[in-house]
C-alpha cells in the first residue's frame, strides 16, 4: 500500500511533468514559427560584450560539467554507487534513461533542424544537448544520494549545490553561444520530462519486486 507521502510525491512530480511539457511546447512553438527575436538579440549582445568573451574559458570549464565525457564518468561513478549500495534496480534505470535521454535529445534535433547561433559549430542546436544532459544525470544522482545518504541535511546540500551546477551549465551554453536561450529552456523542460519518468519507472519497479520496502521515494524529495 502506498502511503500519504508518497502520494503526494506523486502529484508533485505529475505536476512538474505538465509544467515542463507545457514550456517545452511554448517553446517549441516559438521556434518553429520563429516568432521570438529575443534569441537573436541576446546572441549579438554576447558577442559585444569584451568582459563575456575574456571569461570563455570559465564558460567552457561549466560547460564541460556536462559534455559527453563528464556524462559518461558522472554515469560511471553514480553505477558503482548503486552497486555499493546493492541498488540494482536503480542502475538498471539510471543505464536506460541516460542512453535513452541521449537518444531522444538526437531524435528531436534532427526533427528540428535548427541551425547554431554562430557558424561552424557541428550539429543542430534545438534542444540544447548539455542542458537536456545536465539535468537529466545530476538530476538521477540527486534522487539516488537522497535516497541512499543517512543525513538528509547534508543531502539537501548536495542538492543545491548541484542544482547551482545545472544552471550554470545552462547559462554556459548561453554565453558561449553554442545555443540560444530557447535551445537550453527546451534542454532543460524535456531533461526534467525525462528525468520524471524514470524516477517513476524506478520507483514503480522497486515497489513491484521489493512490495514490502519501507519506502518508495526519499524523505529529502
Amino acid at each position: 500500500m502506498v502511503d500519504s507521502q508518497t502520494v503526494s510525491l506523486y502529484k508533485k512530480l505529475i505536476w512538474m511533468f505538465g509544467v515542463a511539457g507545457l514550456v517545452f511546447l511554448g517553446v517549441l512553438f516559438v521556434v518553429s514559427t520563429d516568432s521570438f527575436q529575443g534569441d537573436h538579440w541576446l546572441v549579438s549582445a554576447i558577442g559585444d560584450s569584451t568582459i563575456l568573451q575574456s571569461a570563455s574559458s570559465i564558460f567552457h570549464g561549466l560547460s564541460f560539467l556536462a559534455s559527453k565525457v563528464m556524462i559518461m564518468v558522472l554515469l560511471a561513478v553514480l553505477l558503482v554507487f548503486l552497486f555499493f549500495k546493492k541498488d540494482y534496480i536503480g542502475m538498471i534505470s539510471a543505464f536506460l534513461f541516460i542512453l535513452s535521454g541521449d537518444i531522444i535529445n538526437k531524435a528531436v534535433k534532427d526533427a528540428v533542424e535548427r541551425g547554431r547561433p554562430l557558424e561552424g559549430i557541428e550539429g543542430y542546436s534545438f534542444p540544447s544537448g548539455h542542458a537536456m544532459m545536465g539535468i537529466l544525470i545530476y538530476g538521477l544522482i540527486i534522487f539516488f544520494l537522497t535516497k541512499h545518504m543517512n543525513s538528509q541535511k547534508v543531502a539537501k546540500r548536495y542538492q543545491l549545490a548541484i542544482t547551482l551546477i545545472v544552471l550554470l551549465i545552462g547559462v554556459s551554453r548561453i554565453l558561449l553561444r553554442e545555443h540560444f536561450l530557447t535551445d537550453v529552456l527546451a534542454g532543460y523542460s524535456l531533461g526534467l520530462m525525462w528525468l520524471i519518468v524514470g524516477i517513476f519507472f524506478y520507483t514503480l519497479v522497486y515497489a513491484y519486486v521489493k512490495p514490502s520496502a519501507e519506502k518508495e521515494f526519499p524523505k529529502g524529495m
